[in-house]
């Protein structure tokens, strides 16, 4: 009996060993989606001033730099917490920010029309990987 409590008491430690070592990788992810997050919303207020359709900086990569940076805040903050109140609250505040999204596009088209039509086409809403691609794919194009 002694050696089958050993047993049980060694898969319980690991186990919360593994547990602790995922948690802290969950953590360290939140953590960095947070900085990230940031730094997109820093260099989206900086840029907003000097805005166009035909931009530069991170307005060229993706078109609405805020929103995704909340929402890699608001992603990261529920890395950290993980429990199921974080999830609800997390999912609720990124399908506002996302019909937040939708309603600037249209407010957007309705403003500047075929210049912001033409914008949309060139720049991806949110996918941040895709603009970078594309952002490079047109450079080499004009090279």
């Amino acid at each position: 009996m002694h050696s089958v409590a050993h047993a049980v008491f060694g898969v319980l430690y690991l186990v919360q060993i593994v547990n602790a070592v995922i948690n802290f990788k969950l953590s360290i992810i939140g953590l960095i989606s947070i900085l990230f997050g940031l730094l997109l919303i820093v260099l989206a207020c900086k840029e907003r001033r000097k805005f166009e359709f035909t931009a530069c900086g991170i307005y060229a990569i993706v078109r609405h730099p805020e929103f995704l940076g909340h929402m890699l805040i608001i992603f990261g903050l529920m890395m950290i917490s993980r429990n199921i109140l974080s999830i609800l609250v997390c999912a609720i505040l990124i399908a506002m920010l996302y019909l937040g999204i939708l309603s600037e596009e249209k407010e957007n088209l309705k403003k500047f029309g075929k210049n912001y039509e033409e914008y949309m086409k060139r720049v991806p809403r949110l996918n941040i990987l895709e603009g970078v691609r594309r952002k490079c794919k047109y450079k080499e194009q004009t090279l």
